[in-house]
This record gives structure tokens, sequence and C-alpha cells, in this order.
């Protein structure tokens, strides 16, 4: 989707732009966790939070349709569930709807008191840019109406950190990500979120200007993880021949894979200023790609650029000029997006 004019109304993220949460270990590796304490689901615990804060005023815009997106869903939920049915032979009533991703979209829609159309998507780590992009196509086909798009992610389990650490990727130790410069380590971890924005017609704070998205084929001989070059110089000259000011890199913290993708940005816009967010909030799956984006227009609006006090291999000096920025997210399998926007 290209050379679009579509404003984007409402952002905010749980974390919030230098907001702390917490850095706490986990079976001995280190996560990412949100202060709050919230009975019932998590997914469920961090929206009532988001809620709390910005409920009202997301309310206000009265959207006419729902987009969520998550990767994984409500893996706590889900465990927690699976452990009662081993150990009791019984399984709650609320079990199954709160572990379903679309419930993830109706719970959002009942709180706005939208009776149109509500849906969740997942497509890995790249899944909240694919609610944005479901969003736009829905907007394009009516122009005149507001449409809610977010994501929420839960995957601090046991189970699930060692699912990622058999990946060999994961921080060997309980440091977060980019915090053992020059120890050549992969330095992934993980963490949860929430996001929720609104697009809509202009005027709009932000305008939404470039969404591309693909597929990168498999390569022969690498993991299942890795990121292919070419096709990601590919999708990201697809937003434009002149640089951004900025850029939001996807790089969690994988040697390899951080560096290809800095790589294949330079070769399309040579050296730029660029940031990594997850040395400060781990990687939320789903909701990473929303959380950057919240990054971005945090930092398009004059917010401090955040120190970053490991010796990353892209130029980390603050841009001279804020007014456009790039988000790049990437997902198993060569699942690729990124978006272009810029400040009115």
């Amino acid at each position: 989707m290209k050379n679009l004019a579509v404003g984007l109304h409402f952002l905010e993220s749980l974390p919030a732009p230098h907001e702390s949460g917490q850095w706490e270990s986990l079976d001995g590796r280190p996560v990412y966790r949100l202060p709050t304490d919230l009975p019932g689901p998590r997914s469920q615990a961090l929206l009532e939070a988001f809620w709390s804060r910005w409920g009202a005023a997301l309310a206000a815009h009265r959207p006419a349709a729902v987009v969520m997106a998550s990767a994984r869903g409500d893996l706590e939920a889900f465990l927690q569930g699976y452990e009662t049915w081993k150990a009791q032979k019984r399984v709650a009533p609320t079990f199954s709807p709160d572990t379903t991703l679309g419930t993830l979209a109706t719970w959002v829609a009942h709180r706005l008191s939208c009776e149109g159309p509500a849906w969740t998507v997942s497509q890995t780590c790249v899944s909240g840019l694919y609610a944005l992009q479901s969003a736009l196509l829905w907007h394009q086909l009516h122009p005149t109406e507001k449409v809610l798009f977010g994501a929420v992610e839960t995957p601090l389990v046991p189970f699930f950190v060692e699912a990622m650490a058999a990946l060999r990727i994961y921080s060997a130790r309980t440091a977060p990500p980019f915090s053992l410069p020059g120890s050549g380590q992969n330095t992934l971890a993980l963490g949860e979120a929430v996001t929720l924005g609104l697009i809509g017609p202009l005027p709009a704070p932000f305008i939404l200007t470039h969404l591309v998205t693909g597929t990168a084929p498999p390569q022969p001989g690498h993991a299942y993880t890795a990121v292919a070059q070419a096709p990601l110089e590919r999708l990201l000259r697809q937003l434009g021949e002149a640089p951004p000011d900025f850029i939001l890199l996807h790089a969690p913290g994988t040697r390899q894979g951080d560096k290809t993708e800095w790589e294949a940005v330079q070769a399309v816009w040579g050296p730029l200023p660029a940031l990594s967010i997850k040395g400060e909030v781990g990687h939320s799956l789903g909701a990473a790609p929303l959380v950057a984006l919240r990054w971005a227009t945090y930092l398009l609006e004059g917010g401090p650029w955040p120190p970053q006090p490991y010796e990353p291999f892209w130029p980390a000096e603050p841009p001279a000029r804020r007014q456009e920025a790039v988000v790049v997210a990437l997902g198993f399998g060569g699942v690729m997006g990124a978006l272009r926007i810029r400040r009115v």
C-alpha cells in the first residue's frame, strides 16, 4: 500500500515510551514484565490496564470496526487451563473463549460499544502490522469511518521462553538485549505489551504514507528464523527513494539477523539514525511493530532520543530532523513488513 494519505488519530501503548516496566528473571532468563497485577487472563488484564488510562479518550472517537493482532494468544491462560485439566480432569467454562484469538477483538469492540466487524489476525512477529494493514484496507472501503487497530502479547511463561531459547537466540544471561557489547552473543529477551490505535480520514497529527508486507523465500542451509537481505531490500525500496529521518529497526538482539537487517537498510538508504527499542522493553512478538510505531510517533513529536548504552553497529546519534520515520518488522518464515509515517 503506497502513496497513502490516512490519518493516525490516536496511538498509545503499554509499555509507553520512557515508562518503566521491569526486567526480571524467569527461570534464569531475562523477561520484561508490565507492572499490573489485575486478575483474570493476562491478555485481558493488560487490556484492562490500558483501558483504565486511555479507554475514555479512545471511545470518544467511536470507531466503526476493530482489528486486533497477536502472534501467540494468551499463552499463560492456555497453559494454566491445561495444567488444571491434567491435575483435575476438568476445564473452566471460560477457558475456550479466553484463549480464542478472536475474542481479543470482540473484547475491545464491546468496550467501545462497537457493533461493526471485529476480528483478530496472527502472522508471527509482524502481526501488529497486519492488523494495521487490515484496518487500512477496511478504511479504503469506508473512507469516512475510523477504524481501531491494535495488538496484545503475553508470552512470559517458562515453556515459551525455553521454546525461544531452543532456537539459540535467547540471552544466555539475565541481561536484557544489547547489554553485552562485544560479546558476540545473541541477546533476545521477551516482553509483554498492548497497543491500540485509530486511523481515519484527515486531518490528523500523523499521516501513514506507506505500508508494505511480503514473504521472503526460504534460504537453503539457513534456519527458519534467518533474514534474507535481498527480499528485505526490495520491500524497503517500496517505501520510497528518499531516506526517512530515522528508522525503528526490528533488531531484537539476534547477532546475524540484526546485522543482515541493517545491511539491507544501508543498501537502500545508506547509513541513517536508527534505533531498536528491544533493549528498553524486550521483544513483544506480534505487538512489537506497534510498540515501535508508538515510539516513532513519540520521537517525531520531539521526545528525547533514548540513550543507547550498548554499542550498536548502526548510527546511534539522534537525527537532526524529525519529520518522517520508518518502522520495520520481521518474523519466522521470512515474513516482512514496514511502514512509513509523517508528522503533520
